[in-house]
């Protein structure tokens, strides 16, 4: 028995879910809103209940009356991001119960998503097989994890399960806090089709960062994006114009993080970001469907 079966098998109140359709950030209109769960969501049931039912009252909200956006949602990525699994193991949690919620949350809200073309993505590339078995639409890797670009596009390619409906299509984003760092993971023979890039404003998830000077900036994204055009329109990166093209179609679209929120969301977007990522803006919100509407509206007015 595989591992994403067994998973599934001693998850009673899951259902198997069918894989769900490819989701492209490419030729999407901007700005991207990418929302990031809470770290603390599958600690027990309770918050992954929690969890779920923020996540739907989100991908209820559409943005658009029109017939080309009527689907569209008010987020265009949801990040399951959760506390590590030694972290949720050291305060006495069981693996198994941590997998089953996991899978719980997926298999509730990745249909819905891809209704209204949302995607679904887990972070962290040791959640790639639970993120398998709940049929997610992609990962997210953090920064160390840049070398493991090429071999997980290639890994979920050859997943027969996901292969016969999305012929193996993986969404990837990378986090990067520098320009070096995005860079060179465009290096490792493919490339993310979206990076996070923080740290923009002072945020819980980094309270090491007090100093001003740790925080990258909100105009890291639009600096980032700008390097990677250039490098990948190069005449020294031959080998990036033609390998696996049907990835390598343009530059990733460049997203900033930290300590954002509706009020200072424009700023990324006047310094050139393709978006913004959001954890407590949204995840803790008491209306969450409306704070994404905000979130959409001033970024959207930021570009006009």
């Amino acid at each position: 028995m595989s591992e994403q079966t067994e998973y599934a098998d001693k998850s009673p109140f899951l259902k198997q879910s069918s894989p769900p359709s490819r989701i492209s950030l490419q030729g999407r209109s901007l700005p991207i809103l990418v929302m990031i769960t809470k770290p603390d969501g599958i600690d027990t049931d309770d918050k992954a209940e929690e969890t779920i039912s923020t996540i739907l009252n989100v991908l209820r909200s559409k943005i658009g009356v029109n017939d080309d956006q009527a689907r569209r949602c008010s987020v265009d990525i949801i990040s399951l991001r959760f506390s590590d699994k030694d972290r949720f193991l050291e305060q006495g949690g069981e693996d198994r119960l941590r997998k089953a919620r996991f899978l719980r949350i997926l298999r509730s809200v990745v249909l819905p998503a891809d209704e209204c073309g949302c995607a679904v993505v887990v972070n962290g590339y040791e959640n790639v097989d639970v993120g398998m078995a709940g049929s997610c639409h992609g990962v997210h890797l953090r920064e160390r994890e840049a070398e493991y670009l090429k071999d997980l596009r290639e890994r979920w390619a050859v997943d027969k399960k996901l292969n016969s409906d999305r012929s193996g299509r993986i969404l990837i984003g990378l986090s990067v806090h520098s320009v070096d760092a995005a860079c060179e993971s465009v290096g490792f023979g493919d490339r993310p089709d979206y990076f996070l890039v923080g740290t923009a404003f002072p945020t819980l998830s980094h309270p090491e960062k007090v100093d001003p000077k740790d925080f990258e900036g909100p105009e890291l994204a639009g600096l980032i994006k700008q390097k990677i055009i250039e490098k990948l329109s190069s005449k020294n990166q031959p080998q990036l114009e033609t390998a696996n093209p049907s990835n390598l179609v343009s530059s990733p679209l460049c997203i900033s993080i930290g300590g954002i929120n509706a009020s200072n969301c424009h700023i990324p977007m006047i310094s050139g970001a393709d978006g913004v990522a959001v954890i407590g803006a949204i995840s803790s919100s008491k209306e969450p469907e409306k704070t994404a509407w905000d979130l959409r509206r001033s970024m959207e007015s930021a570009m006009r």
